[in-house]
């Protein structure tokens, strides 16, 4: 644990205790514990504008329900820096910790499929994930479509493990796979689409069989169809 020494005498935290209290914290960042004194409120808590408190962290709070000193995990979902203009006091510079109990949802690893997009299928969902990991779409795969969905995500694969494939043809891999997923979350997925796609995916996973990528893409030539 890094404990840091107490705000001073002017900073926001001493200033602002005086009237509406403070309490110590445990933030955990980056796997570090610091303690920190900070004014806390239902959703928010508040620190001095040199606090290590940043988005994601983990903060351990005092729980007020406890009679034995116990704690409380709560999640930092996002943290605001708010400087003093010019013609304020420096003091009131601070930072907002908005927090929630509910902890993050882990983002699944991802394949990359084209330009600034990735895509995670499963058997019942394809989920659009940005490079930066945020996720910003889940869609349901349709029903009888799941198996295709698995296929398509063994292709792309496949794609990513042929190393002496061309790469103008690998990208075409990737986006008739990216057509595929599309179709295939739609209520009533245009097969015709589908099919033009899925035959432009074996003809790429036909050269990515002698680029390196080994039984799989060749297996996945006789699977790819439906």
């Amino acid at each position: 644990m890094t404990p840091l020494p107490r705000p001073e005498k002017g900073g926001f935290i001493a200033r602002i205790g005086r009237r509406f209290g403070t309490e110590q914290v445990v933030v955990i960042h980056e796997g570090v514990r610091h303690e920190l004194e900070a004014q806390v409120q239902a959703h928010s808590a508040f620190f001095d504008i040199t606090a290590p408190v940043h988005d994601g962290d983990t903060m351990e709070l005092s729980d007020p329900r406890s009679t034995t000193g116990g704690t409380r995990t709560v999640y930092v979902t996002t943290t605001d820096v708010n400087k003093a203009p010019s013609n304020m006091p420096s003091h009131a510079s601070h930072i907002e910790a908005k927090f929630t109990t509910s902890p993050p949802r882990p983002v699944a690893p991802a394949q990359h499929v084209h330009g600034d997009q990735y895509v995670i299928t499963g058997s019942q969902s394809v989920n659009i994930v940005t490079r930066g990991g945020t996720l910003n779409q889940t869609s349901t795969v349709t029903s009888g479509y799941e198996e295709l969905a698995q296929k398509i995500q063994q292709a792309i694969d496949a794609l990513s493990a042929a190393d002496d494939l061309d790469d103008d043809e690998r990208e075409a891999g990737r986006e008739a796979a990216s057509t595929v997923l599309e179709e295939i979350v739609q209520a009533e997925p245009n097969q015709r689409k589908v099919k033009g796609a899925l035959a432009t995916l074996r003809g790429v996973l036909g050269s990515a069989a002698n680029a390196g990528a080994g039984a799989l893409a060749t297996a996945l030539v006789t699977q790819l169809f439906i």
